[in-house]
């Protein structure tokens, strides 16, 4: 995909207006990193998709999903296109992101957000995160084929 300098500076306005606000987040989230689940590359995008960019406004039908053009959001953030394309790749085969078409992705876990908003009961972040996760990759792994063929990063 070729970059115009136009498109560029439309996508870093819409970022940047997200990069405004408050954020809160389950802390258990941090076992992610520290059991090792996810690298550090790995982990600074999964927070920046989850934190930053999702669309968690329970009233739109893309709740918890979110759009990444790896040419525009390297540029972006400074990193290459090929890294972020990496990293894309390695959280879907993860299972904490998967791919829905046309550079859209969704964060796996999508529930317990919602579980989260509705009730604010306490519960095991990252337990019911590593649940849904496996879950996920199960159910993937019989749908792979037909994934890799509409998938860009294959």
């Amino acid at each position: 995909m070729r970059i115009t300098s136009e498109l560029l500076k439309l996508k870093a306005i819409e970022f940047e207006k997200k990069l405004n606000g408050f954020c809160r987040y389950e802390r258990s989230r941090i076992l992610l990193l520290i059991n090792k689940d996810l690298s550090d590359e790995e982990f600074v995008l999964y927070c920046i998709f989850d934190d930053v960019i999702s669309d968690w406004d329970n009233g739109h039908d893309k709740f918890g999903s979110f759009e990444v053009i790896p040419d525009l959001f390297a540029e972006f953030i400074g990193w290459t296109p090929s890294k972020i394309r990496r990293i894309l790749k390695s959280l879907i085969t993860k299972g904490f992101i998967a791919f829905l078409g046309m550079n859209m992705y969704v964060m796996v876990g999508v529930e317990l957000k919602k579980h989260k908003r509705v009730r604010d009961v306490p519960f095991d972040y990252y337990a019911e995160l590593k649940k849904l996760v496996e879950t996920h990759l199960i159910k993937s792994s019989t749908n792979h084929n037909d994934d890799a063929k509409s998938n860009p990063l294959n």
